[in-house]
């Protein structure tokens, strides 16, 4: 059970923070815009919302999968197949990632950061997609025994793991400013993209021994 516990916590709070280094997503854009006007304190409201929402809807995946889901046995081939399509999408986008500019229209002056940071997460259905594919990826691998109470310490995780790389990205950039090169930011997140399709590749792999099986 304790074992259960470290390891959704870890996994949680990896995922958490390499998944919100993209900075294409709408927070990301926030936070550098933010961090590149100076205003370094609004910027850390606006991910620690980001990070709130996050660790709601991360629990609530992995406690609707854990509490209904892996009930069935058919979710097992069924949880391969899920990550392996949704890994594939999510990993060829990054591939083929490039920075773009802040939508405009994003900022609302007169706004809570923090409830600014939380609304734009809360309502956006990429986190549904992303935490339900970590969850079923989870039960897929068997790592640890699919339980509703693991949903909170997974939750947390997660939310701490977004905003420790918002705190990251906002500390570098109140040092280093416009110095950290577009080029490099680029190719940290297309490196990521390959990781995520070596990882659906995997993934249909066992889907396809499970099938002859």
């Amino acid at each position: 059970m304790a074992l259960g516990f470290v390891v959704v916590a870890v996994v949680a709070f990896v995922l958490g923070f390499v998944g919100s280094m993209p900075v294409a997503g709408p927070v990301g854009v926030l936070v550098l815009t933010r961090s590149a006007e100076g205003r370094f304190r609004d910027a850390l409201r606006l991910a620690l919302g980001a990070a709130t929402a996050e660790a709601v809807w991360a629990f609530l995946a992995f406690w609707g999968f854990a509490t209904f889901a892996a009930r069935h046995h058919l979710v097992l081939p069924i949880s391969h197949a899920v990550t392996a399509i949704v890994l594939l999408v999510v990993g060829a986008r990054f591939v083929r990632w490039k920075p773009k500019p802040p939508p405009p229209g994003a900022i609302r002056p007169g706004r809570s950061p923090f409830a600014i940071g939380f609304g734009v997460s809360i309502l956006n259905p990429t986190l549904v997609v992303t935490w339900s594919a970590v969850t079923t990826a989870l039960y897929a691998r068997q790592i640890v025994t699919m339980s509703g109470w693991l949903a909170f310490p997974f939750g947390i995780a997660a939310g701490a793991g977004g905003a420790a790389w918002f705190a990251l990205l906002v500390k570098l950039m109140r040092r280093y400013g416009k110095s950290i090169p577009e080029r490099a930011i680029k190719w940290i997140v297309r490196g990521m993209g390959v990781v995520l399709v070596v990882v659906a590749v995997w993934s249909g792999v066992d889907l396809v021994h499970h099938l002859l099986r």
